[in-house]
């Protein structure tokens, strides 16, 4: 209701006194569809039982009043924070608030590493969030470090748009106390009672990387603690053509898209074909680019092989 009217007119503080109610479960208030201020008291007083809120692009919101709104967050599944003033000591609220989450979209807010951990973890070292599956943080100052904690604390993740993957299963691959102890610590948490052991099995669908320096212990470990991809993106990475061989094992891998790098150190006939023969069958989406020469010929008569 709230959608459909706010298509015609502005929502000032009259319209949203009588729509906002406490059987409210969805809310959309992104990109000032209303009177942000008003809208965000009445959903303080009465919604309580929201499912899913949408406030992304309120950048005059200052964190005091984002952080207002954490009451409300009990029964969320669903937040989109994109574009807000989001800070890292909201997120530690919504880590403890926020038990049922399962999509978070933190994408170009002003969160750190610190914020991340905290939202994962809580003080005495124990894992939080655990049932959340989507989770957005480009464009942040999220570093290697951050992500690794979450991907080693959130074991029901599915997608989560960190733009290093690989040199992040890297480093949960190789998950010990020393590790453990220096990202926790230097987040303000302390370490769990038990150890916590490296995941063996990462749910993620969809590995990302633009970074130019990959290294190809990543690939591997990706193609170990992965089975579950089903789309991988490399963009402006100075690999040898022979690492793209470490994605072969990848199961259900249907999308690949590849960038070479300003050094064009991919070579088509020597990496890319042979991975498409072994995986060119599955794939619904190829993207080749920045390559000296590619075999459309050859490729396809490779794919027709398994059709």
């Amino acid at each position: 209701m709230l959608e459909v009217i706010s298509e015609y007119r502005a929502l000032h503080r009259k319209h949203l006194h009588v729509l906002l109610q406490k059987q409210i479960q969805n809310l959309n208030l992104s990109f000032g569809m209303g009177d942000s201020y008003h809208g965000f008291e009445f959903m303080k007083q009465r919604c309580k039982s929201l499912k899913q809120l949408n406030i992304s692009y309120l950048r005059h919101m200052n964190p005091s009043v984002l952080m207002g709104l954490v009451p409300c967050f009990s029964n969320l599944v669903s937040l989109n924070l994109r574009m807000t003033l989001t800070v890292d000591q909201l997120l530690r609220q919504i880590g403890r608030a926020c038990p049922d989450l399962r999509e978070l979209n933190l994408a170009s807010t002003p969160i750190t590493d610190r914020g991340l951990v905290q939202l994962c973890v809580a003080d005495d070292g124990h894992r939080l969030c655990q049932n959340l599956l989507r989770l957005f943080v480009a464009d942040t100052a999220v570093s290697t470090g951050g992500a690794t904690v979450v991907l080693q604390s959130l074991p029901n993740l599915r997608e989560f748009d960190y733009d290093q993957i690989f040199d992040v299963l890297e480093l949960v691959e190789n998950w010990d106390q020393g590790l453990e102890s220096r990202l926790l610590m230097g987040a303000g948490v302390r370490l769990s009672a038990e150890p916590t052991l490296p995941p063996s099995h990462i749910r993620l669908t969809t590995l990302i990387s633009v970074a130019e320096h990959v290294c190809v212990q990543g690939l591997e470990a990706a193609a170990r603690l992965c089975p579950e991809t089903r789309s991988v993106t490399l963009s402006n990475a100075w690999l040898p053509s022979e690492a793209l061989y470490k994605l072969m094992v990848m199961e259900h891998l249907t999308s690949i898209s590849l960038t070479n790098s300003e050094g064009l150190t991919l070579d088509f006939h020597e990496g890319v074909l042979p991975l498409l023969a072994v995986c060119g069958h599955r794939l619904q989406n190829l993207i080749l680019t920045n390559f000296t020469s590619v075999d459309i010929t050859g490729e396809l008569q490779t794919m027709s092989n398994y059709m």
